[in-house]
């Protein structure tokens, strides 16, 4: 599945001017970051162009805590910038407290909030 996976990310930076980027530690890979410099906005809502978007940020647990995901961050805007794109957004879940922390202190704000409810039937 991860190289499947890995193959895809590929695929999305070559579609949208992306890179992927990977943090080390004594030869070891300890994070990456995927950033894709133009991103179509699609939505009725929203201005013609385009935005970047970092469509991953992952960082090995016991690295964590460490600064290994805000000089990731700054990696992805560099690219972003260096570009030329005017906006960078992410992706967070609600409930990831440690990662809305950093992108909210790294000068990111919301922006769209999406809510999912399960429709799974209980019997009572």
């Amino acid at each position: 599945m991860a190289d499947e996976y890995l193959a895809q990310m590929h695929v999305h930076c070559r579609e949208h001017a992306g890179a992927i980027f990977v943090a080390e530690r004594l030869d070891e890979i300890v994070g990456l970051v995927m950033v894709m410099a133009h991103v179509p906005f699609e939505a009725l809502d929203e201005p013609p162009g385009d935005y970047a978007l970092i469509a991953e940020l992952i960082v090995r647990t016991r690295f964590r805590r460490l600064g290994v995901a805000r000089a990731l961050l700054v990696t992805a805007q560099r690219y972003a910038r260096d570009a030329g794109a005017k906006e960078l957004r992410i992706v967070v879940l609600s409930q990831n407290t440690p990662a809305r922390t950093l992108y909210l202190q790294d000068g990111f704000a919301p922006y769209k909030e999406t809510l999912a409810k399960s429709l799974k039937v209980s019997i009572e």
